[in-house]
């Protein structure tokens, strides 16, 4: 018999998903396998018959990560997802696992089924729906409106009840009319409260996997139903079950075509994770000022939920409640089952006390205020407006908005040539300033438009030119869904820019229809110390951008790039036939070449601008100007900013607006970041793994002195640094390791940052360091700190009694340690902590390395003692400590604050023997 630990971390709904590969294991292979797991949800596996305790490591047993690889083919394979862990089990262990049933296999216990339900005490009835209305920060793409939720919850008040779940630290909306039981459930307590449910109301989350494999109650139907509110995000058929009621939108969007989109995020987070800028929705819609979601989720509506609920009671097939003994019966629920004159659309009027109603209420959007002018405009106008390429872009917003608040004005708009293409469509002629005659008698009113910058910091919508202008001369507020640059290019301009990027890119377009070219603008006509990019910085990019396997091409009519070369970098310069003989860029073309791009790189300057009226993915770097000044909303443009672009902007409502609705990340050294972002968007690899290998590449340090400590902050880790990143870490070791109130040693703590973040989470901190250089900077910065802070070598802790600490921390040093040197730190490790105190480390390994591309060719010169963690487990045995990482990795992984979420890293935890 075959001893299997099947370990996985991921969430819970997937752990479901496992019970149901374990079950169909052991019923297609009875007797021939015992099989224990390592999961993040334990509680799934309570009275499951086919688990037996099993150690890990112990001989005969064979430890398995499972995974279900399936899951990259789902777009083009007709599985769901509970295929996936046990076709890579059958792949594992080269034998057939057939599917026995359509869900998981999550057991209650006797006494369990028997007890009252969960939150009784707080109003849950004897019959209910759980309504799940929001979701976990990582995933904001599966996210419904709350007020839709909420209308749905307002539709069936007095006549089904909600109960609303969630977890504490996810985003979860309170609804009005329901049983709030956010963050009031543990995971046992759920799967009970799932147990008494009637039915489910969620997106495609956990609950919904719970509802097929959780048992009903006796006397209700076999299959609990369930309506999932799921989007395009996946494929219907991997997430779908057969009674539920799955309303997708798959094949209705262009970004869902084909199946699921698989995007992560749609709302961005600001945590820092990669997700918030190389996985974002393509189709966002803006909801509310502090709320997008995605268009496939709006395209949802509390009418589509209702009837899908209303179907249940209307068919009987579910067999929500007890059968009618007589026709006419009203079943407790309000509902009339079997009286079919009376049902959804019937005539009688008596109907509408009882019967669903087929029109539940309209879906309110909040609206901006749009104040009327003092006085009544001309209705037929002239707009002249004869300022630069990037300027003329941002008034398209401003005919947007006039188009839609005014349709009854008639609007011709006289500009410059190449700048007058960006408004075809969008006004009723078009005229070209100093080459037409413009008979201005024949309008009602002619504006000759200054373009002032917004000093103003507002919040509801971007504090930028357009802003500005219709506030004081239209007298309309702003609407954030109108503030986006909008350019038409005609079918003649795309065929002519398309040509264009043929003869650079000679292998033709990639499978995605755009060319694999990069188009850079780094270099404006004005302001060009508060915009340009140097010369090295960009060919640095360019290297990425060829060694990528694309094709660099420099936006630079008037020959000031010198990495030109025709060869490697193209230029369509000013006499290319492109601009058709104007020697200048043209709105439309130059929007019709970047949306047949693959990348566009730009500066606060006219081709950024045009990249915001598109679909192609785009970085705007800023130096000295802030984007929420001058650049208006578009979800595909990246916006890259210094550490201290606060200084940039007005006040703090724009910054606020700014975090909130613009899609950015801020710099701390650009001559890393901006490649390893291009390297990110080009290729699919991880943004923080690219530049963690640019920033080691400029290490030459070997030793612990002033040096190492300014060459790491001129490469962007200044250790004197402390903020959120260092309080949250404090927080999430401190709790999950139950250190608070405990004494723990950081080993390696240079200046002082983490420890600070551990002692204010709560824990009894003192530090060691042997860099003395940072030890005075940390003593100096925090006076407070400086009897906490000691220079000494891990090697002797001579400061320190035995068993004196609960606690060692210890967070990227392990690999300075000299591989010579390790035992004997481990010893003096295990002497200083008392028995059963928990060493938490977290450091480089082989297989890190491996996982990343790194090699030590390129690696910090200190980083000297690179082993497997097989490695560091026996030197841990060796020297007193027992592993126990399995123990604390669901805790450590579940918290709200993990950064084994946020990060790929090799860590280790260890308990002192007696």
């Amino acid at each position: 018999m075959r001893k299997l630990l099947l370990r996985s971390f991921q969430s819970p709904g997937d752990v479901v998903m496992l019970t149901a590969a374990v079950r169909d294991l052991h019923l297609s292979h009875p007797g021939g396998f015992q099989t224990d797991v390592r999961t993040s949800a334990d509680a799934l596996w309570q009275h499951n018959p086919y688990i037996t305790p099993l150690k890990e490591g112990s001989a005969g047993t064979e430890t398995l990560d499972m995974h279900y690889p399936l899951v990259h083919g789902s777009n083009r394979r007709p599985y769901h997802f509970i295929h996936g862990y046990a076709q890579f089990l059958e792949q594992r262990l080269s034998l057939s696992i057939p599917l026995s049933d359509f869900r998981g296999d999550v057991r209650l216990s006797e006494e369990e089924k028997s007890a009252p339900c969960p939150g009784v005490e707080l109003g849950v009835p004897e019959r209910f729906w759980i309504i799940v209305a929001g979701g976990k920060y990582d995933f904001t793409a599966k996210w419904w409106n709350p007020t839709s939720a909420q209308q749905v919850v307002d539709h069936f008040q007095g006549r089904v009840a909600f109960v609303q779940t969630g977890e504490q630290g996810h985003w979860h909306t309170p609804l009005k009319g329901v049983v709030n039981l956010i963050g009031k459930t543990k995971l046992r307590d759920f799967i009970r409260l799932m147990y008494h449910a009637e039915g489910v109301l969620c997106p495609v989350t956990f609950a919904m996997h719970l509802a097929a494999a959780v048992e009903t109650k006796p006397g209700r139907g076999k299959n609990r139903p369930c309506v999932v509110v799921a989007g395009g995000r996946e494929p219907s058929h991997w997430e779908a079950y057969t009674h539920h009621q799955y309303i997708s939108t798959n094949g209705m969007l262009s970004c869902c075509l084909d199946g699921g989109c698989w995007k992560s995020r749609c709302q961005l987070v600001g945590d820092g994770d990669a997700k918030d800028r190389n996985d974002v929705c393509t189709s966002p819609v803006q909801v509310s000022p502090d709320l997008r979601i995605p268009q496939c989720m709006d395209m949802i509506s509390s009418q589509d939920v209702i009837r899908r609920i209303e179907m249940y009671y209307q068919g009987g097939g579910m067999n929500l409640s007890a059968n009618c003994e007589r026709r006419n019966e009203v079943h407790s629920t309000g509902f009339l089952a079997c009286d079919k004159s009376r049902e959804v659309g019937a005539t009688s009027p008596k109907s509408t006390d009882t019967a669903i109603q087929t029109a539940p209420p309209a879906t309110v959007r909040p609206q901006p205020i749009r104040p009327t002018s003092p006085a009544k405009l001309a209705q037929t106008l002239l707009i002249e407006f004869r300022h630069g390429l990037g300027d003329a872009v941002q008034f398209t917003s401003v005919l947007k908005h006039l188009k839609q608040v005014h349709p009854d004005w008639q609007v011709d708009v006289a500009a410059l040539r190449g700048k007058h293409s960006a408004y075809h469509g969008l006004c009723r002629k078009v005229l070209v300033l100093n080459e037409e005659s413009i008979n201005k008698s024949a309008y009602s009113q002619v504006y000759q438009l200054d373009w002032h910058e917004c000093g103003t910091a507002h919040g509801d919508w971007p504090s930028t030119k357009p802003s500005r202008c219709l506030l004081e001369v239209f007298g309309i507020t702003p609407m954030p869904e109108l503030c986006r640059y909008e350019i038409q290019q005609r079918e003649t301009r795309r065929e002519a820019a398309r040509a264009a990027l043929a003869s650079y890119c000679p292998a033709g377009p990639l499978s995605s229809g755009r060319f694999p070219s990069v188009l850079i603008h780094y270099q404006g006509n004005t302001s060009g110390d508060r915009k340009d990019l140097p010369h090295d910085l960009i060919r640095d990019v360019c290297e990425v951008v060829i060694k990528a396997g694309y094709v660099p091409i420099i936006l630079d009519w008037d020959r000031r790039s010198s990495l030109i070369d025709n060869v490697k970098i193209f230029n369509p310069d000013a006499d290319h036939e492109l601009w058709g003989g104007r020697r200048t860029g043209d709105a439309e073309t130059l929007t019709a070449l970047i949306e047949a791009s693959s990348l566009m790189i730009g500066v606060d300057s006219g081709p950024l601008h045009a990249a915001g009226a598109t679909s192609t993915p785009a970085i705007g770097v800023w130096t000295q100007h802030h984007p929420v000044h001058f650049f208006d909303l578009a979800e595909n443009v990246t916006h890259m900013v210094p550490g201290d672009h606060e200084k940039n902007a007005a006040g703090r409502p724009a910054l606020d607006y700014f975090s909130k609705h613009y899609k950015h990340h801020v710099y701390k050294q650009l001559y890393i970041e901006l490649p390893a972002l291009t390297q990110s968007l080009l290729t699919g690899d991880d943004f923080e793994q690219l530049a963690n290998k640019r920033f080691l590449c400029q290490l030459t340090s070997k030793g612990f002195t002033e040096r190492y400590y300014y060459e790491h902050r001129l490469a962007g880790l200044d250790y004197l640094n402390f903020g959120d990143w260092q309080r949250q870490y404090g927080r999430w070791l401190v709790q999950s390791l139950n250190w608070k109130g405990r004494r723990v040693l950081e080993v390696g703590c240079a200046c002082g940052s983490i420890l600070r973040g551990l002692g204010e989470a709560g824990a009894v901190v003192q530090g060691v360091e042997i860099n003395e250089y940072m030890v005075r900077l940390g003593r100096d910065k925090w006076p407070d700190m400086a009897p906490l802070l000691h220079i000494c070598d891990a090697v002797n802790l001579h400061l320190f009694a035995d068993g004196e600490w609960e606690g060692i921390h210890s967070s990227q040093v392990a690999e300075h340690w000299k591989p010579k040197l390790v035992p004997h730190i481990l010893e003096e490790l295990h002497r200083v902590t008392a028995p059963g105190g928990i060493f938490f480390c977290a450091l480089d390994t082989e297989e890190l390395f491996a996982r990343q591309g790194r090699t030590m060719e390129t690696e910090d010169p200190t980083h000297v003692c690179i082993k497997p963690l097989a490695w560091w487990h026996e030197q841990l045995s060796a020297t007193g400590w027992q592993v126990c990482t399995d123990e604390f990795q669901p805790l450590l992984n579940d918290h709200q604050e993990s950064f084994l979420k946020r990060y790929d890293w090799d860590w280790f935890c260890a308990r002192r023997q007696p």
